[in-house]
C-alpha cells in the first residue's frame, strides 16, 4: 500500500469554492477509482486543506496521477492557492488500530 498526504493553503475568501472543487473530485474518484482510499479535510478555522491518499499499488497511483479529472482538480484549485500542494510520503506504524472513525 502506498500512502501519501497532500497539504495546501488557499487564499482568504476561496474556502467554499475549493470545498466544492474537492467534492467534485471525490465524486470522480468514487466513480472511477473506488479501490483508492481518499479522505479530504479542512484544518478547522483555517484556509488549509489536507488530503490522505492510500493506493493499493504503484499502478493505481500512476493511473490516478494520469487521470484527466486529477489534472482538472489541480488546474481548478491552482488559482486559489496561497501555498501550492505539497505531497508527503507516509509510513504506517504497525500495531496502530485501524478501521473507520465516526
Amino acid at each position: 500500500m502506498i500512502q501519501k498526504m497532500m497539504k495546501y493553503t488557499v487564499t482568504g475568501g476561496n474556502v467554499e469554492k475549493v470545498k466544492a472543487i474537492v467534492a467534485e473530485f471525490i465524486e470522480n474518484m468514487r466513480r472511477y477509482e473506488p479501490e483508492i482510499q481518499y479522505d479530504a479535510y479542512r484544518i478547522k478555522e483555517t484556509n488549509s486543506f489536507v488530503h490522505i491518499l492510500c493506493f493499493p499499488g504503484e499502478q493505481a497511483e500512476r493511473a490516478h496521477r494520469e487521470a484527466p479529472y486529477t489534472a482538472n482538480f489541480f488546474n481548478a484549485i491552482h488559482p486559489f492557492c496561497e501555498e501550492q500542494p505539497v505531497f508527503i510520503d507516509l509510513e504506517k506504524i504497525e500495531g496502530v488500530l485501524g478501521g473507520e472513525y465516526e
